[in-house]
């Protein structure tokens, strides 16, 4: 009789715990989904076409551990298309000192970075020689790595709400930390 008490505990406590995992993930998909529709409301009200825009002033101490002395300047811009499986963006810098090596999205709690996505790597791509310019392109679900490998773009979206997610520029001067960066919000 008394392993079947905790056959029967054991049983509730798993399906308890997939309740509430089940709960969390419509929960996020909920808040997606609820602040899309109210971009589209006011944006409809506005006359204009519903968009999801997030971006990010990058200056030399705009993400964790960002030690430069760089007195580079930039924004980035990240808008989501039609499908919501891809976004839109824009990169602007100027006066970047060095050769820009790679620019990437990353998390970061406490100075620990995680690449999310990569948006330009030398090693594919080339250096990027021009120390002022922009740079345009297309993210995909496709793109993302670590944690955001196979995850969709509204689990990208929530952890820019949660405010733990930078974008980068580095450079073989200044590689690990980068030359200027900045937290990517929601606009």
């Amino acid at each position: 009789m008394k392993s079947k008490n905790i056959f029967l505990l054991a049983n509730i406590a798993v399906l308890t715990s997939i309740l509430l995992t089940m709960s969390t993930i419509d929960m996020t998909n909920k808040s997606y989904n609820a602040f899309a529709q109210s971009q589209n409301a006011t944006q409809s009200q506005n006359g204009t076409t519903s968009k999801i825009v997030i971006f990010a002033n990058m200056t030399n101490n705009g993400s964790p551990g960002m030690m430069s002395n760089s007195n580079a300047t930039g924004n980035a811009t990240f808008t989501l298309m039609g499908d919501g499986k891809a976004m839109s963006y824009k990169i602007s810098g100027t006066g970047i000192q060095g050769n820009i090596s790679q620019v990437d999205i990353s998390s970061s709690t406490g100075g620990r970075y995680t690449t999310l996505a990569l948006l330009h790597y030398a090693p594919t791509q080339d250096l990027i020689t021009k120390h002022t310019g922009s740079a345009t392109g297309n993210l995909t679900t496709d793109d993302f790595m670590g944690p955001l490998k196979g995850k969709q773009m509204r689990d990208f979206v929530k952890m820019i709400q949660d405010g733990n997610v930078y974008i980068r520029v580095q450079t073989v001067t200044l590689p690990l930390f980068g030359e200027i960066g900045g937290k990517l919000q929601l606009k």
